[in-house]
């Protein structure tokens, strides 16, 4: 895929990089949001996180939550580690990307609190933070084709 600045220029390296890693984490979050919902219509958190703090409750999606709440919770630690790559890596959407990290960083919290809580509330603040961390990656995404090195 070519990718190129609004003058008709091929873009650096380095933008076509960030580009990469930005349409990575997009495809990931969409796979990640379908999971998601999958996971909170047909399975049930286990018991053992209930009350259970951010991290031990993480811990036991993986450990005795069964393989689909697994996979949704480790695709979620992967992508906001991912999500660290694509702020680091250019100035001009350094705004955009650390908006969606932080975005990333409290949908990641709020899904380890509803497997801990299992409360609506929880469920409805890990959604809304992995939608407005798409829409921060999309525009992320966009900016840096009229970006330059």
């Amino acid at each position: 895929m070519d990718v190129s600045t609004a003058a008709g220029k091929p873009a650096p390296a380095g933008a076509r990089a960030l580009r990469g890693t930005l349409l990575g984490l997009l495809i990931a979050l969409v796979v990640q949001a379908v999971l998601g919902a999958g996971v909170n219509l047909y399975v049930t958190t286990p018991q053992s996180a209930r009350g259970a703090g951010i991290l031990a409750a993480f811990g036991k999606a993986i450990s005795d939550g069964g393989p689909a709440l697994a996979l949704h919770a480790v695709l979620a630690a992967l992508v906001t580690l991912g999500s660290i790559a694509a702020v680091v890596r250019r100035r001009p959407a350094i705004m955009a990307c650390s908006a969606g990290f932080g975005c990333l960083l409290g949908a990641f919290a709020a899904g380890a609190a509803f497997v801990g809580d299992t409360t609506s509330g929880s469920s409805m603040a890990m959604a809304v933070l992995t939608g407005a961390a798409m829409i921060a990656y999309l525009l992320a995404y966009s900016s840096v084709a009229v970006a330059r090195d």
